[in-house]
């Protein structure tokens, strides 16, 4: 996928070591600043940053307890010390950090405070944050100009909350959303999260977001939405 992408691969570093320190010791290596996974983590993601390969850390699964099977569910603090060392290394090339945590006032406060802590990384919520309000949202984006989210697993064919999308349906995107939206278009992006049985169904994700929810935002801010913001967050070669 690299070599076919070339500059616009957004390489990233962690999701496969994090499961696998958790599959090893548990939640409580996820939070290790010394565990030796980790420190295996670290020295590569090193060397991809060094050589352009690495972007950033992703995507890093500190809360799902809700949302996943209970073989990788788990719930720990997003600022915790081995996180702090991802961001560490992140912030000295100007990285992102992409993190999946389910939205708890000490999800919010953890997020804003990392995002204090370490200006230069841009810190990317998946799934705008699961269970995360409009509100709750505002607030980061008001308080931290390095937060942003990522729209996968928001559309019907995911259909989380039977009404036939978290933030859009077929009809569009729903009201409170679209006005956080345009009021904040500089900080979303596009995302499609074909996993967990959903994995031939990546066309139908696309296509959701090509037919319901770009058409429903105004047409200065559909392009910015669709691959504008990324090529700025990401450094990519538009």
């Amino acid at each position: 996928m690299a070599a076919k992408l070339g500059e616009n691969y957004i390489g990233t570093a962690g999701q496969l070591e994090y499961f696998l320190i958790f599959r090893d010791y548990g939640p409580s290596g996820l939070i290790d600043p010394e565990n030796p996974l980790l420190l295996k983590l670290l020295e590569k993601a090193l060397i991809g940053f060094e050589k352009g390969t690495v972007k950033g850390f992703g995507e890093m699964h500190t809360d799902n307890h809700n949302d996943l099977g209970s073989k990788i569910a788990r719930a720990i603090r997003a600022d915790n010390p081995a996180m702090r060392k991802m961001f560490q290394l992140a912030s000295r090339y100007d990285g992102f950090v992409q993190i999946h945590v389910e939205s708890s006032p000490q999800a919010l406060e953890d997020i804003l405070r990392l995002a204090l802590d370490f200006p230069r990384v841009n810190i990317v919520l998946s799934h705008c944050m699961p269970r995360s309000t409009p509100v709750q949202l505002a607030e980061l984006f008001a308080n931290r100009p390095n937060i942003y989210c990522e729209l996968s697993a928001t559309g019907p064919v995911h259909d989380v909350n039977g009404k036939g999308g978290r933030v859009f349906t077929r009809d569009g995107i729903e009201p409170r959303w679209k006005s956080l939206i345009v009021r904040f278009p500089d900080r979303f992006l596009l995302g499609t999260d074909p996993c967990c049985g959903l994995e031939n169904r990546y066309d139908e994700m696309v296509n959701e977001l090509r037919n319901h929810f770009l058409p429903a935002l105004p047409v200065d801010l559909q392009e910015k939405i669709a691959f504008k913001n990324a090529v700025q967050l990401f450094r990519l070669k538009e």
